[in-house]
């Protein structure tokens, strides 16, 4: 057997010296190589981003040596240095000639027992070679979607990501804490490759002993992996650096090693054994002038992902080669792989295995790891497992594994040589129309003649402010630039609370000091929420509770002397009102999440403060100056149907947007700042005011429950009015009672892959609603939201008396229907499968919402609802929730419009 003669081929042994595991292997190369391995990758960071910057603090300033003398010394003896981060190791190497292993064994255990982690090597070095590192990896379509596949499959642990933000956050005091966990004995693995094994162990055993670690006992223990799978699709922003392919991958995970995975792979590789042959895998049909297709296989210690990587510059080629993937791998679970070709993908396998132990790096994280963890999830042992595998078995065991939900990931970039690109295709532009009428800021009207100085002056008592009359101070002092220009510093006053539920908070005065907010609390002031019920860590939203709480690096709660002490006498002012979303980067770039979720819910908050909002949107408050993200880096937020910048123009078109990198400019300055108001949103804190009695774990719960002095329906009417008459679209729906007045619009998907209504049903139901028309005269609308334009799809919402859809995107658009006693959304659903993001804008906007499980309908608070306490699928949908075959029973649909609209006027 080939890995039985690999096996016999070296010599290697395994030693545990001074605490230290050991490993020495010599095959008799013409040059050496010793590694450190810690158990120190990304899935066991403190911090994100604190690996990748420990990585690149390698070979830097140590006690014994400074950085520019270890890069002479091992220019001079004829190594190379070199560092690594994988998911679970970080790796440091040297590689030199033999008989330099005392100065290379010492040079390694120096960098992890005396490096001193100077604040001018970060600030000068590191720190801008991180952010390299990463702007290069996110411009790459090919390691950005591994990475996006990464967090979908395993969220926590496995999911964190291999590089920094752009706008890294992480100090040198992090990194050296890391450091100080991670680099103990029991933590580390020395690999020797063409050193002889006693050697490498007296070398080791006299330098740790030279040497005192005080390492802190190894990372936090990380998560136990779990294989989850799921989807994202990105499209860049015309910003991006990158023009490259469209990219797709197509994964399966499990959350143990697996050596089925590794065949799948192997069998799914259309690499050719000869050059300029062709293989034998079912996707080497598909393969295509400036289309690339790769098998990906990554084992890890307790989990695996394997898939198939797409690349092209056509749209086309790349629906082709996934539909070939899809179709394979569905084979493979009916049991398709058999006979030459389940021996042939085997083989392959198997040999990739082997062959990947002749690379010194791949062989020496195998063994590594082996040391560390004790587990048999490595290259090495892989090719044994494969061994042991026949037909019947792979089968059964393959057929589990690819019947868990996939990990998909769809990246479109936009480039001037691809004229294909059609994620949510808008047809030619029409002739330009006639020029439409400059559209008002109207519906905000000017505040009362007693608050126009409000963008001008302070309010000097230490009392909590009304909301509705905004407070004064003592004139503000200015500070004269060389320029000439006059920065408004106004004295130190104290914060007010002026609206608060779990995480929505409306504050003024509050205070921003190296990238912390500060609220200077009087003790006259009403006891505040804790700070975690406002704000939290902003870590991903998978990430373990303790995670996402709230550090004083996020918000304090301060005495005025305190505030003296940090900020002086004054402070920088931020004038204006401004929302702040402390919300992680998972969400934004989703038209519903965004627009249905963060921005109505924050604008939800905000309104609270006007309990006089008329039907027609006017309102006493002032625009948003801003909308602040501190973790969302500038392309983050823009989803792939662009919808979410369209909507944010046009509903406030002065509006600016702030995100990471400027929250970390003004931190940068080291000088105070003030915000005239905030209006804080956060996901997080707001699901610690969840409990048993809730029925919906959704935020909109919590702005919709904010005190306020009257909880109009209108209450959004000025956000819609402005962005309808922005799409060109009628901000009212007309209600003369004529058939044609009532408009019926039927959002379908049956082309777009995923949650699609069975065929024949839908079919049913085209005719049942054109039957509306012809028998009542009512406007009937049978439309896919990916191919109409952005404006086309609002008017139409506006203008739409009864919306309709499968459970999806294209139901955003109830945002923009006119509320009346006729307004309508029907959703369709999964038998057993219900969620709850569309009837709660429903019926925070007063517009009816219905359920439909085929033909049984449920509407809140009717009897029938699903609620939390007898729907246990809440969380974990059935099976069929993202299935093709959704059954919808036409009839009921019909007769449901019918009562809607008949008995109503409009």
């Amino acid at each position: 057997m080939l890995s039985t003669t690999l096996r016999a081929s070296q010599r290697r042994s395994y030693a545990t010296v001074s605490s230290v595991n050991v490993a020495a292997i010599n095959r008799g190369q013409p040059t050496s190589s010793v590694s450190v391995i810690v158990k120190a990758g990304t899935r066991y960071e403190s911090k994100p981003g604190v690996a990748h910057c420990l990585k690149n603090f390698a070979f830097k300033d140590t006690a014994k040596r400074s950085a520019l003398r270890s890069m002479r010394e091992t220019e001079l003896f004829g190594g190379v240095l070199s560092s690594s981060l994988s998911r679970e190791h970080l790796t440091l190497t040297a590689d030199f000639l033999p008989g330099n292993e005392a100065y290379f064994v010492d040079l390694l255990v120096s960098q992890l027992t005396s490096t001193r982690f100077a604040r001018h090597e970060f600030v000068e070095t590191v720190a801008p070679s991180v952010k390299e590192d990463a702007t290069a990896a996110y411009n790459d379509p090919a390691v950005l979607a591994l990475e996006l596949a990464h967090g979908i499959a395993f969220r926590n642990g496995l999911g964190a990501g291999l590089f920094a933000s752009v706008s890294n956050a992480v100090t040198v005091s992090d990194v050296k804490e890391y450091a100080s966990k991670v680099y103990s004995k029991d933590n580390v693995a020395i690999v020797g490759t063409g050193v002889d094994e006693a050697l490498l162990k007296k070398l080791v055993e006299e330098h740790f002993a030279e040497h005192a670690v005080s390492g802190g006992g190894g990372p936090s223990a990380s998560t136990k992996s779990s294989y989850f799978g799921g989807e994202t699709r990105v499209a860049p922003s015309p910003e991006a650096h990158f023009h490259g392919p469209h990219t797709v991958f197509i994964g399966y995970g499990a959350a143990t090693p697996s050596s089925e995975l590794a065949i799948l792979a192997a069998y799914l590789d259309p690499t050719a054994s000869l050059k300029w042959g062709q293989s034998t895998s079912p996707l080497s049909s598909v393969l295509s002038s400036g289309t690339s297709i790769k098998s990906v296989y990554l084992p890890y210690s307790d989990a695996t992902l394997a898939g198939v990587l797409i690349q092209s510059s056509s749209v086309a080629e790349v629906k082709k080669a996934g539909e070939a993937v899809a179709n394979a791998v569905k084979a493979v679970r009916n049991g398709s792989l058999e006979g030459e070709a389940f021996q042939t993908a085997l083989a392959k396998a198997r040999f990739k295995a082997a062959s990947a132990l002749e690379e010194r790096g791949v062989l020496a994280d195998s063994v590594g790891g082996k040391l560390l963890s004790g587990g048999d999830a490595t290259v090495e042992s892989l090719n044994t497992s494969m061994e042991k595998i026949d037909r019947s078995s792979f089968t059964k065991s393959v057929s589990t594994l690819l019947g868990s939900k996939p990990t998909l990931v769809i990246e479109f970039t936009f480039s001037s040589t691809t004229s294909e690109v059609n994620v949510q295709p808008e047809p030619e532009p029409e002739p330009t129309p006639p020029p439409l009428p400059a559209i008002p800021f109207a519906s905000f009207s000017p505040p009362p003649s007693h608050d126009s100085d409000r963008n001008e002056t302070y309010q000097a008592s230490e009392q909590p402010a009304s909301p509705s009359v905004s407070t004064k101070s003592p004139q503000p002092t200015s500070v004269e630039q060389e320029d000439g220009t006059v920065i408004s510093r106004p004295p130190l006053i104290y914060t007010h609370l002026i609206r608060h539920s779990p995480g929505f908070t409306v504050l003024d005065n509050v205070y921003l000091l190296n990238g912390t907010l500060y609220i200077v609390n009087p003790a006259s002031q009403t006891a505040l929420p804790e700070t975690r019920m406002m704000i939290s860590s902003g870590a991903k939203l998978q990430s373990p509770d303790p995670e996402r709480e709230p550090t004083e690096q996020n918000m304090q709660v301060i005495t005025m002397e305190t505030a003296k002490n940090l900020f002086g006498e004054s402070a920088t002012r931020i004038d204006g009102n401004s929302f702040i979303c402390y919300d992680p980067i998972e969400l934004f770039n989703h038209y519903y999440h965004f627009a249905a979720e963060i921005f109505f819910t924050i604008w939800r908050t905000y309104s609270s403060l006007d309990p006089h909002i008329t039907e027609q949107g006017t309102t006493s408050l002032p625009p948003p100056k801003r909308f602040l993200a501190p973790h969302i880096p500038a392309n983050g937020w823009r989803d792939y149907a662009k919808m979410n910048q369209y909507v944010l123009r046009g509903a406030f078109p002065s509006m600016v947007f702030e995100f990471d990198s400027t929250w970390q400019d003004r931190a940068k300055t080291g000088r105070p700042f003030v915000f005239d108001r905030i209006v804080l949103q956060d996901r997080a804190a707001a699901s610690r005011g969840w409990d048993d009695t809730d029925q919906w774990e959704k935020i909109h719960i919590f702005a919709d429950k904010i005190e306020s002095d009257s909880n109009v329906l209108s209450w959004w009417e000025p956000v819609r009015r402005n962005v309808v008459a922005f799409s060109g679209g009628d901000v009212v729906r007309k209600a003369t009672g004529a058939p044609k007045d009532i408009v019926i619009t039927y959002v379908t998907r049956q082309e777009w892959g995923r949650r699609m209504l069975k065929p024949a049903d839908h079919e049913r139901l085209v005719v049942g609603l054109k039957g509306l028309h012809e028998k009542y005269g009512w406007e009937v609308n049978i439309v896919k939201m990916e191919n109409m334009r952005r404006d086309q799809q609002i008017a139409l919402a506006a203008r739409s008396t009864i919306l309709m859809g499968v459970h999806g995107n294209g139901l955003t658009s109830l945002i923009w229907m006119t509320p009346g006693a006729s307004s309508t959304v029907l959703e369709f659903f999964a038998i057993e499968a219900f969620a709850y993001d569309f009837m709660y804008p429903a019926k925070m906007l007063g517009i009816k919402h219905y359920g439909f499980w085929n033909n049984v309908t449920w509407s809140w608070p009717e009897p029938g609802f699903p609620r939390k306490p007898d729907y246990p699928q809440h969380r974990g949908q059935p099976a069929g929730f993202q299935g093709n075959d959704i059954p919808i029973d036409a009839d009921a649909v019909i007769k449901l419009c019918v009562e809607r609209l008949i008995p109503r006027t409009l």
